[in-house]
């Protein structure tokens, strides 16, 4: 049984993980883990498990910070995912990466909505919205990728 999933299994296995789109994903994604380290210790103290720390944190003003530092390194992370991945992508395939990293970082922000719907049904334009839902949902790393790779493909050839 073992070597008939050795056989059959692991080439396919290794033949997609060995794949250029795959290769730009994995290279793009270690290129944001530092923001994502950094987000995730701000948002260990920030919900830290001892309640006495997280009543002096809220008492003196310190958890709104912790929160605001987690929130934008991990939003900026997929900022830092776009560039990267195609920025590898783009090495990959012997083309100019930073030309590549720059298009799609522009192309990720134009498809990024631009106005904010106020309480009062205002619509306010030319804005893009960090708080609530929009701007996590939009930068989630998974949509992120495969933006990429559809647009590194178009413009690799």
């Amino acid at each position: 049984m073992k070597e008939k999933f050795n056989e059959k299994v692991i080439p396919v296995i290794l033949k997609f993980i060995n794949t250029k789109g795959i290769q730009s994903i994995k290279n793009g994604m270690v290129t944001s883990m530092s923001p994502l380290i950094i987000g995730s210790i701000f948002l260990i103290l920030s919900n830290f498990p001892v309640k006495a720390v997280v009543d002096v944190l809220e008492s003196t003003g310190i958890k709104p910070v912790l929160d605001q530092v987690c929130g934008a390194t991990f939003s900026i992370s997929a900022l830092i995912a776009v560039i990267g991945i195609s920025y590898s992508y783009a090495k990959l395939e012997n083309q100019e990466p930073l030309n590549c990293g720059i298009i799609s970082l522009a192309t990720f922000l134009i498809l990024m909505p631009s106005s904010i719907t106020t309480e009062g049904g205002e619509v306010v334009s030319g804005t893009i919205n960090k708080t609530g839902n929009d701007w996590s949902n939009h930068c989630r790393i998974d949509r992120t990728a495969c933006l990429l790779l559809v647009f590194e493909e178009k413009y690799t050839y």
